[in-house]
């Protein structure tokens, strides 16, 4: 929990949101736990896992450039000829897929999914999978990453093997990996108790608290399940998931943070 001296004292509770790869669908079945290695990355937080028979609604999340949509078209029609499986897009790219025969993806009224899908293909770069986990909210269905960005250290299937990785996910078991994600809940300064919640957002990265436009330096007091942690008084604080903090880290050259 963070106090922010900022117009006011304003409370933003940090808490550990549902696993990042849960979905509300239960067609996907949990073989066993750790992958076929036994360790590193394949560890406790990863299962072995597959579908119960051929997936029949997907998002293909596709960053909105020409190169990523390239090779949305190409996930697209080998989806949809080999599998019938419903493809839906985003509204950036249906006019670009439409002759594939995707869909434009329901929306509810706040702006996330509103429709029965039961994976997400995230093709572009790293951003693009934080946004298709940041679209689901706390309920994320599996996603298969295709690396047509820079760094991609979320993205582990390039462009060559696309089908070989969405023929993979779809008819044999594959490797879950179960991410944390973070709950930053915005209370009312009025609220001293902290009950009453303003706002909720599920993040798989991290949560930034940052004076923006002070001129002054923040005053931030955290505390730990309620109890005084530290004080911070700076631009602001940040906190990292292990997804988030790794991949800071990677892209300075530095080390996997478990």
């Amino acid at each position: 929990r963070l106090r922010s001296r900022l117009q006011g004292v304003r409370q933003y509770r940090i808490s550990r949101a549902s696993s990042s790869s849960r979905s509300d669908s239960d067609s996907v079945r949990v073989v066993r736990r750790g992958g076929e290695h036994g360790g590193g990355i394949y560890s406790e937080q990863s299962y072995r896992a597959s579908f119960d028979g051929i997936p029949r609604a997907v998002f293909l999340c596709v960053r909105p450039d020409r190169d990523a949509h390239r090779m949305g078209r190409s996930c697209a029609q080998f989806i949809r000829s080999r599998y019938g499986t419903r493809v839906y897009v985003e509204d950036h790219s249906l006019e670009e897929l439409a002759d594939t025969g995707v869909e434009r993806i329901p929306r509810s009224d706040d702006g996330r999914p509103d429709g029965h899908f039961e994976a997400i293909i995230a093709v572009g770069g790293d951003g693009t999978m934080l946004h298709a986990a940041r679209m689901c909210g706390d309920r994320v269905p599996p996603i298969l990453g295709i690396d047509v960005g820079s760094l991609g250290f979320l993205m582990p299937f390039p462009p060559s093997e696309y089908r070989e990785a969405i023929g993979h996910m779809f008819e044999d078991e594959f490797i879950l990996l179960d991410r944390m994600q973070l709950r930053c809940s915005v209370v009312p300064s009025t609220d001293r108790d902290g009950d009453a919640i303003a706002s909720c957002h599920d993040l798989l990265n991290e949560v930034t608290l940052h004076r923006c436009a002070e001129p002054g330096m923040a005053v931030i007091d955290c505390r730990y399940n309620g109890y005084p942690f530290t004080q911070i008084i700076g631009d602001g604080v940040t906190i990292a998931t292990p997804t988030g903090s790794t991949g800071y880290s990677k892209s300075t050259g530095g080390l996997v943070t478990h």
